[in-house]
């Protein structure tokens, strides 16, 4: 489940967003105000809570149209950034975040930094080090670049919505335990009937990431993204909308049915969603160790859900991954790459598929 939201799934103010295509443009500005922090702990928390529940109204609202009315649907997240309450933060020193690797061959350079797909406002700004490198890349490669509309709403069109009632092949007693996590998110319960179960999972994990202060607004992909877009620089796609989304689309509906059930029973149990979350507290600590741990808990746990998790958003995407970075760094002398990071950690890895690949990688922190 931690994987989908590396799928599908900004940074600092001023933004600029456009519900009516379902995405947004940001802008970022190295600090903020000092007054801009003096935020009232109350507001902030009723802020937090609204926003959970509007998150999944708008998949709810996108999905109806997109089934009723047959209109184009934005890719899950990338416009509900827009419906993040605002949040500043300041920081005297930036630590180390991620994961960082240089990549090297012959006289050609590929900075890798592995990201997460929500966060903080406090993760900002990143540390020195990924800031030069940004900024001395001549091109950005990035699992998907949201800005390309077309492709992500029609992905997800095609294989989020459902055709007809979603509750139809879904069992009484998994969906009243489904209510019972909407209710405790402050979510209404109508706002699953349109969503595929693998979507409506997606959805819950989403929630709850909310719930602990993460949020899609603070997604470290789209910081750096709008760091080099403001550069004028070209950003490179190394997947599709398509192609991650068709990975879902696979799967049938008993299998999207077991992986909302195994999602619902890691929700339901507070160590379970600790360790939904843990990612993104690992990502902010820059531990490693601590990521491969929880991706060989992952490993251990054996249900189905880790299971496609690890074959299927893992180990079966790493290889054309790392072919892709491959090619970006003998075309180029000096180049960046941002993908999940869960693909830089564990057996056969995307740095360990490059070794493989004769390139000399060294892992920063």
């Amino acid at each position: 489940m931690r994987r989908v939201m590396q799928s599908v799934v900004e940074i600092e103010q001023p933004e600029r967003c456009s519900m009516g295509h379902g995405f947004y443009e940001r802008e970022q500005v190295r600090s903020v105000k000092n007054a801009g922090i003096r935020a009232s702990t109350s507001r902030h928390r009723v802020s937090i809570a609204m926003w959970r529940r509007r998150i999944i109204e708008r998949i709810s609202n996108f999905a109806a149209r997109a089934a009723l009315k047959r209109v184009n649907m934005p890719f899950l997240l990338a416009s509900l950034s827009c419906l993040a309450p605002p949040a500043f933060a300041q920081q005297a020193a930036a630590p180390p975040r991620g994961a960082f690797f240089k990549i090297t061959q012959a006289d050609h350079t590929l900075y890798l930094f592995g990201t997460i797909h929500v966060g903080r406002a406090d993760f900002f700004p990143l540390e020195p080090r990924v800031m030069k490198a940004l900024a001395g890349a001549s091109v950005l490669a990035v699992e998907l670049d949201p800005s390309r509309q077309g492709a992500m709403q029609a992905a997800l069109q095609r294989y989020g919505v459902a055709v007809s009632d979603a509750d139809a092949g879904i069992p009484a007693s998994l969906i009243a335990r489904r209510q019972a996590l909407l209710r405790r998110y402050g979510i209404a319960a109508a706002s699953m009937s349109t969503m595929q179960p693998w979507l409506q999972a997606t959805a819950l994990t989403v929630a709850e990431f909310a719930a602990d202060g993460y949020q899609p607004q603070y997604s470290v992909d789209e910081y750096l993204l709008a760091a080099f877009k403001k550069a004028g620089k070209p950003v490179h796609e190394l997947e599709s909308a398509e192609s991650q989304l068709a990975l879902f689309g696979r799967l049938s509906i008993s299998e999207q049915t077991q992986f909302l059930d195994d999602t619902i029973g890691e929700l339901e149990d507070p160590d379970g969603a600790r360790q939904v979350v843990s990612l993104a507290n690992l990502w902010r600590d820059a531990d490693s160790k601590g990521l491969a741990a929880l991706l060989k808990k992952q490993t251990d746990s054996g249900t189905f859900s880790s299971r496609f998790t690890l074959d299927v958003l893992l180990k079966q995407r790493n290889p054309p991954l790392a072919d892709g970075l491959a090619a970006q760094l003998r075309n180029n002398r000096d180049s960046f790459a941002a993908i999940g990071i869960l693909h830089l950690v564990g057996p056969d890895s995307v740095p360990d598929q490059l070794r493989r690949q004769g390139c000399q990688v060294e892992q920063i922190y």
